[in-house]
């Protein structure tokens, strides 16, 4: 009965080990992963010393490992979740500036027309004045 139990027992530990290995490759940044990583082999590691006889042991640390496990998770979910408001406000905020370059593009743009008419028509404007003065001085 007991070298049942240490087979489940190891294959509990392994698979744990992987989860936590995976878990730690979740981390969006690399130097995160590494550090985690490097964290989770460090733990299992400090505890290979344990002898498989030790269940009660061996079943608090992998109730302790869960436990870990769940908070890396859950603040991968966290840190995802942030990660991508921040871009969705990123694209949100560039669109905008978009939005209001174009609209400011726009409007120097009619500014400029309405200049150019209101010089157009002054020089229409001064050349009907001349025309005048040169009718006058022809009369």
């Amino acid at each position: 009965m007991s070298s049942r139990i240490i087979k489940e027992n190891k294959r509990l530990v392994l698979d744990l080990y992987k989860r936590c290995l995976y878990s730690a490759k979740r981390c969006p940044k690399f130097q995160n992963q590494i550090m985690m990583e490097s964290y989770v082999k460090l733990k299992f590691r400090s505890n290979k010393d344990i002898h498989q006889k030790d269940f009660e042991t061996i079943e608090n640390l992998l109730k302790q490992g869960e436990e870990e496990l769940k908070t890396m998770n859950d603040f991968h979910e966290f840190q995802s979740f942030y990660y991508n408001n921040n871009n969705n406000n990123n694209n949100n905020n560039n669109n905008n500036n978009n939005n209001n370059n174009n609209n400011n593009n726009n409007n120097n743009n009619n500014n400029n027309n309405n200049n150019n008419n209101n010089n157009n028509n002054n020089n229409n404007n001064n050349n009907n004045n001349n025309n005048n003065n040169n009718n006058t001085y022809i009369i």
